[in-house]
């Protein structure tokens, strides 16, 4: 009966590392700066960088430091603020809202 491809030990280890093609990596070029800083952003930081969404932001690109985070700081995030607060005030406080409870 004849082995086939792989039955003995070194056999095995020798076709294994000729299908990953170990003779490919004896020359792998080192990793640059930029290289590293964009494999760090993609595994540590995925999911946390945000474009926010205030048009007037100087830096919009931010890294969340809080879960639901949609703004880089509280400044870009007031004129959003004050409207939801606006719309609530005239919503329930409003004169339209006092005429109608009495």
């Amino acid at each position: 009966m004849s082995r086939l491809r792989g039955d003995d030990p070194s056999q095995r280890y020798w076709f294994a590392q000729r299908a990953m093609g170990a003779e490919l990596f004896e020359e792998v070029p080192k990793v640059t700066p930029f290289e590293a800083a964009m494999i760090y952003l993609q595994k540590a930081l995925a999911g946390k960088t945000r474009h926010c969404p205030n048009e007037t932001c100087p830096a919009p690109y931010f890294i969340t430091t809080k879960k639901g985070q949609k703004f880089c700081s509280p400044e870009c995030a007031d004129a959003v603020r004050r409207e939801a607060k606006r719309r609530w005030w005239n919503e329930n406080r409003g004169k339209t809202s006092r005429a109608t409870s009495s």
